[in-house]
């Protein structure tokens, strides 16, 4: 209701302003004040129902908003009157119709007045009409009407109740046979029982006329099943995406599923505790014995650990997730009271032209490929302990040099950080990803392999078949090369990359030809190394030795501590110490490719690759101060190629202080000597100061034949220049 009034100003308070004076002594004078006339106030109050009619049953009552406004103020009201014994409430609005047994009109008058006299009045006519009786009883609804519940658990049914003028008690429910039934929850809780029993729940809501309405659920309680071990198994698998052998690119279309093998299987509650753990087999199979009733899943991880005959212990983890390791789970789920088959797929996540899911199967592929070569060399050494590695991969590592917790790992590659060997494999989509490149990945095996089970002397770098390489790197990029052709059969070493991997390119390992033969070249090492294994006589090749004597001469204690850098020289040279080798076929295949040095070092090498200061492999370095003369240079590149570091070799008589000096001879003058002593594999002295033109080291040496890694830095760093140096070595 509203009652509005305005502030009014009299006109004669304006008259109450002016002042009345006189003035005394001598005489007098007045001031005459007129007052003004004042407009009498003849508008009467605006008085209103809204609604102005109303229609209501016997004894109710209805709201009809009542206003009064003046222009001035309401200052008497609004009063009410009405007939025929209804009644209305000013402040409430509300019209209470008496009890009436016919229809009977009582007319409500409102009055109001304003302090002028005025008064303004508005009428409520309303029908009241006799009261009919309530007769309806509220709708009362389960959904649904029927349950089967095992004892002591829940089953869930809407309980709902409606009626036309409003439910005012309820509902209530009661359930026989110990069931019970939430109202607020919906839930029925079944009793526990030994046998199958029916609960029937009733229940009940009522209007304000008193009508009741009922409904009911009817639960069948069934005995909780005795819990009983069963077999819970399955088939754990990968999505293996294979390489099309025209483009070299990834091939999608030819998607197989391979086995997860010898990989840890764990069954889990649902609060993450490993309940039971074993390990898939080669078909990828599992199999656990777990009592029914359980809510479990299963997981499985991408790593291989087993400890006898053969020590293995590798984990394919994420290097940009904190080295996370990789896991496919399945769903939770409740075991039955019968044996029970879960599969899981990791599936290669690609959508028909990009990748638009979760990429889960590049660990298991890499862990199944890298398994694959474990197991080559199981066959050759059942006993073999292969160190602990990691295999770093991410759908965020990219060729970009950085950190590689950020996936800035520059290219797939090995190395050892923080003493423990790893590899690490590209997986940036569109650009270049390894995890399906399978020769890639077992390249990088081969590095591991020689750096843990074997020696490897590489520097590393750039590197590709028609190169002419320092011989060290030469022999560890062709050994992982032929390596890739051993273990998966296929001599064709293949790399995709590109938009949707749908680019590569290709090396037959098995080709005896190249732009650059001999014992710098990766190419002719990795054909005599592959020859040397395949059953395939081509060319040169008669030889058929399989992979024993190969790996032999990796793990030959002469091998792995000759004094020599390792090279196809000082490999050669342990093969042919190896059971069932024929010299013959060795001297073959390498003549074919333009190596003929003996011993670890060389000797007797005659094929120089076009740079006439590259022959001896070796120059001798006596320990009387006599200086030899060499060059560094940078005809073939840079940083690991041919020509850049010169070998020297010398035989210390006995232990004791010794002392090098090596000076620039001829050529560019800004040139930075440095020199790397060695013993069997291992740096004894270094002298890598940042002088000019000059280097000299003093260092304590044990007796024995040492050998010396010398260069100009300017060509290991990249700015690129010839010089020629003396090196001497005194003796103490």
């Amino acid at each position: 209701m509203t009652y509005l009034s305005k502030t009014h100003l009299s006109t004669l308070s304006l008259a109450s302003m002016l002042l009345l004076s006189a003035c005394g002594g001598g005489g007098g004078s007045s001031t005459t004040t007129t007052t003004p006339t004042t407009a009498a106030d003849t508008t009467s109050p605006s008085v209103s129902f809204s609604s102005a009619t109303l229609s209501i049953v016997s004894g109710t009552s209805r709201v009809s908003n009542l206003t009064a406004t003046d222009n001035v103020g309401v200052t008497t009201g609004p009063t009410v009157t009405c007939t025929n014994g209804g009644t209305f409430t000013v402040g409430s609005d509300l019209f209470t119709a008496a009890t009436v047994s016919a229809n009977t009109v009582s007319v409500c008058t409102a009055t109001a007045s304003d302090a002028a006299g005025n008064t303004g009045t508005a009428t409520l006519t309303v029908t009241m009409t006799p009261s009919v009786p309530d007769t309806t009883a509220p709708t009362v609804t389960f959904s649904a009407a029927t349950l089967s519940v095992a004892s002591g658990g829940t089953g869930s049914s809407v309980l709902t109740a409606v009626d036309a003028l409003g439910v005012t008690s309820g509902p209530t429910v009661t359930c026989t046979a110990g069931g019970s039934f939430n109202v607020s929850t919906n839930v029925f809780t079944a009793a526990t029982v030994t046998q199958q029993t029916t609960s029937v729940c009733t229940a009940t809501a009522s209007d304000s006329a008193g009508n009741e309405g009922t409904a009911t659920l009817t639960v069948t309680m069934t005995p909780a099943q005795a819990a009983t071990s069963v077999t819970l198994s399955g088939k754990l698998t990968y999505d293996r995406v294979p390489l099309n052998t025209s483009t070299n690119g990834l091939d999608y279309d030819g998607i197989t599923q391979m086995p997860i093998r010898l990989a840890p299987v764990e069954l889990l509650n649902s609060s993450g505790t490993v309940l039971l753990s074993t390990v898939s087999d080669d078909n990828g199979d599992y199999s656990f014995t777990v009592v029914s009733g359980q809510d479990v899943r299963v997981r499985v991880k991408s790593e291989v650990q087993q400890v006898a005959p053969a020590g293995i212990d590798f984990q394919v983890i994420d290097n940009t997730s904190g080295d996370a390791l990789y896991a496919l789970q399945g769903a939770i789920s409740e075991v039955p009271a019968v044996n029970q088959t879960r599969n899981l797929n990791a599936a290669s996540g690609w959508g028909g032209t990009s990748y638009t899911s979760t990429r889960a199967a590049a660990p298991f592929a890499l862990l199944d490929t890298i398994y694959e070569a474990l197991e080559d060399f199981i066959a050759v050494d059942p006993d073999i302990d292969f160190p602990a590695f990691k295999v770093m991969w991410s759908t965020l590592n990219r060729a970009q040099s950085g950190t590689v917790s950020d996936g800035d790992i520059g290219t797939s590659s090995f190395t050892v950080s923080n003493g423990v060997p790893v590899i690490r494999i590209l997986g940036d989509a569109d650009s270049d990803t390894d995890e399906y490149d399978v020769h890639v990945v077992v390249h990088e095996f081969g590095h591991y392999f020689e750096n843990s089970l074997s020696r490897s002397d590489s520097i590393g770098g750039s590197h590709s078949s028609s190169d002419q390489l320092d011989p060290r790197v030469a022999f560890g990029e062709g050994w992982g090369n032929a390596l890739s052709g051993i273990v998966l059969e296929d001599p064709f070493y293949r790399d995709s990359f590109g938009t949707a991997q749908s680019q590569g390119f290709s090396i037959n390992v098995e080709n005896n030809t190249y732009t650059s033969s001999g014992w710098y070249s990766e190419g002719s090492v990795q054909s005599i190394i592959y020859d040397l294994f395949d059953a395939t006589n081509d060319g040169a090749d008669t030889a058929n030795f399989g992979l024993g004597p190969i790996y032999g001469a990796f793990t030959d204690p002469a091998y792995k501590n000759t004094e020599a850098f390792t090279t196809i020289f000082s490999f050669l040279e342990a093969l042919d110490n190896q059971s069932g080798i024929t010299t013959s076929q060795i001297t073959a295949l390498t003549a074919a490719q333009g190596i003929s040095g003996t011993t670890g070092f060389g000797l007797g090498e005659t094929n120089d690759g076009g740079l006439s200061d590259a022959l001896p492999v070796y120059l001798p370095l006596l320990t009387d101060g006599t200086e030899v003369e060499f060059c560094s240079v940078d005809n073939f590149g840079t940083y690991n190629k041919l020509g850049n570091r010169r070998y020297l070799e010398f035989t210390a008589p006995a232990a004791g202080s010794y002392e090098f000096s090596m000076d620039r001879l001829s050529g560019d003058t800004s040139s930075d000597p440095d020199l790397i002593v060695y013993k069997d594999g291992a740096v004894v002295g270094v002298g890598e100061s940042a002088s000019t033109g000059s280097e000299s080291l003093t260092v304590t040496l044990a007796a024995g034949q040492h050998v010396v890694d010398a260069y100009n830095y300017n060509n290991i760093s990249g700015t690129s220049a010839d010089v020629c140096y003396t090196l001497s070595l005194e003796a103490p």
